[in-house]
């Protein structure tokens, strides 16, 4: 099974004043033998399970690309410059007939997953 955050939000109980208040514990594996890999920490249980969501994300999209956290920046970038170019100079109607924007909907674990490589989990 893949990497996949738990479903309990968990008050921080550790005697580390830095740490905030919240955290969600990220697993891997099946039922009976899922073991944790890290846990996000958050203000709020929100903030916690985003990052629990975003970090799992990124070891799927790690594991099933091989992409290291340098190329999926370099990705994001290129989808967004492809991006932007879609938006400037394409009317509405043609950017759902564009490869371009095909490509986009395809590779959108690639945006999100650059996101969490640039430091957002």
């Amino acid at each position: 099974m893949p990497y996949h955050p738990g479903c309990l939000s968990t008050i921080t109980a550790d005697d580390y004043p830095a740490l905030p208040g919240v955290f969600v514990q990220v697993w891997n594996g099946s039922d009976g033998d899922a073991v944790v890999v890290f846990r996000a920490y958050g203000d709020a249980p929100e903030e916690a399970n985003l990052r629990a969501q975003l970090g799992s994300d990124a070891l799927n999209v790690h594991e099933a690309t091989g992409l290291t956290p340098s190329q999926l920046q370099s990705r994001v970038a290129e989808l967004e410059a492809a991006l932007r170019e879609l938006l400037s100079s394409t009317s509405l109607k043609e950017i759902g007939k564009s490869t371009g924007f095909r490509d986009l909907l395809v590779t959108g674990d690639d945006v999100r997953a650059g996101f969490k490589a640039l430091g957002e989990v």
